[in-house]
């Protein structure tokens, strides 16, 4: 993914805000990494990647993402989801060292909505995520993921994709600019 998306819910009296902010704070400072999570992530994505062909959504952004770029698209692409063999080949470290990269404090958002106390909120946020050492993405570690797109006529990139169901009762139709990024 882009980003990492942390969705909290909790009770904003006796002590709720100040609870959430600690689970941050201990979060970005010392998170616990531990192998049968990481399994359930990974039957997680093998679920959902098993499903890719049961949703017309997924499976029309699939084909179109596969169909648009050069070579072979998991190779090529990095905005699809990835495969059973990409996602046996994630480790611990490998998954932690991803996470803890963007979870830096330059990187960081919070958003809190709902009806507190603004004083308490104020306090915990100084002295819970206001703490946090200063910290920035270093993006030279990752690798670049470049996108090329294949070139040619309307004609010659002009797909069909069929969707397996019992009945013909749905199409998705893609019109927009996209294509003419496939013109000479």
């Amino acid at each position: 993914e882009e980003f990492v998306v942390l969705d909290f819910h909790f009770a904003s009296t006796d002590g709720g805000v100040r609870a959430v902010l600690e689970m941050v704070h201990l979060l970005l400072r010392s998170p616990r990494w531990d192998e049968p999570s990481l399994t359930r992530a990974k039957q997680a994505y093998r679920a959902h990647h098993a499903s890719l062909g049961k949703s017309l959504e997924r499976a029309t952004l699939n084909n179109a993402l596969t169909a648009m770029v050069v070579g072979d698209s998991h190779q090529s692409c990095c905005l699809l989801d990835p495969t059973p063999p990409e996602i046996d080949a994630i480790t611990l470290k490998g998954a932690a060292d991803v996470l803890m990269a963007q979870l830096v404090s330059k990187n960081l958002e919070v958003n809190i909505v709902g009806d507190f106390d603004v004083e308490e909120l104020e306090q915990n946020v100084l002295r819970l995520i206001g703490t946090l050492p200063p910290q920035s993405v270093d993006w030279s570690r990752w690798a670049d993921h470049p996108i090329s797109f294949r070139q040619g006529s309307l004609e010659a990139n002009n797909s069909r994709f069929l969707l397996a169901d019992s009945d013909d009762r749905a199409c998705a139709y893609i019109v927009g600019p996209a294509p003419y990024r496939w013109q000479d």
